[in-house]
């Protein structure tokens, strides 16, 4: 069964939050991501929410990776106006995803230049889907200022100023590992997980692969800090074991503290709302 939290953190710095169970059959996930919403099913807890914690009439709203795609893709001469942008990316989309790119809303993150070529991420979802989401979060009076997946908002719980750092983000049926350096995206792997009792070596076997790309590919020696998150029931331990284990990972400084202070909300529902809304702080 899905659930909800809601995080707001007042002027004096305080956080309050809340987290409510979803009934069955509210999400419906397919190829390219979240399919249909079921506005009658989650317009009810997104209002109790709302009103357990007073919450703004806009807000920042952190979705699980698997109801995304995401692309890193390469340009040599972008067009520099968005809408021809857009086409060009959909036309390369069209290679990548089972849907017409017409169907497709894009979120595209300029990430600099480099040997002749500009980097995007790109971010994917079925429009159709997503315009659901967000007349659902209006029939609860709530206005999404932005919709972002979990690990971009875990990328934030980062302290001390850590330029260079890890996100580990293992959730039913998605792996995401993700490398930032100096808030800029370097690596993003997605590894859809299938139903299987094999979990934990396909997981080992997608890190050490992420791991030796970044060392050898990017040319990354730097110990990194590393944030790790788990939900949907899977255990947390074999992760936590791995980060203690592999060589030239280390655990990044995280909310614990303040996590620990909003009891009985599903903590890997917290962590990402908290990296949010601490502002990497």
């Amino acid at each position: 069964m899905a659930s909800a939290a809601a995080v707001r953190r007042d002027r004096k710095g305080h956080l309050s939050g809340a987290g409510e169970r979803i009934p069955e059959g509210a999400f419906e996930i397919g190829a390219v991501g979240l399919q249909t919403v079921d506005r009658e099913r989650v317009a009810p807890v997104l209002q109790s929410l709302q009103h357990r914690v007073t919450g703004a009439r806009r807000a920042t709203v952190i979705v699980p990776m698997r109801w995304l795609r995401a692309h890193l893709l390469e340009l040599e001469d972008p067009p520099r106006k968005r809408a021809e942008l857009d086409e060009v990316m959909r036309w390369r989309l069209k290679k990548l995803l089972p849907v017409r790119p017409g169907e497709l809303r894009l979120d595209l993150v300029r990430l600099g230049r480099s040997n002749g070529v500009t980097r995007f991420l790109c971010l994917t979802g079925l429009e159709r889907a997503f315009a659901a989401l967000e007349e659902t979060f209006s029939d609860a009076g709530v206005q999404p200022a932005l919709i972002t997946p979990a690990p971009f908002a875990l990328a934030m719980r980062r302290t001390g100023g850590e330029p260079l750092g890890l996100v580990v983000d293992l959730g039913p049926g998605m792996l995401t590992v993700l490398l930032e350096e100096e808030g800029e995206t370097r690596l993003l792997r997605t590894k859809p997980l299938p139903p299987t009792d094999e979990l934990w070596p396909i997981v080992h076997r997608e890190l050490r692969m992420s791991l030796v790309y970044i060392r050898e590919q990017l040319g990354v020696g730097d110990v990194l800090a590393t944030v790790i998150a788990t939900g949907g029931g899977i255990a947390r331990e074999p992760l936590e074991a791995w980060l203690q284990q592999e060589e030239g990972v280390r655990a990044a400084g995280d909310a614990s503290a303040e996590i620990e202070d909003l009891a009985g909300i599903d903590r890997s529902l917290l962590a990402p709302l908290v990296g949010l809304v601490n502002g990497g702080r």
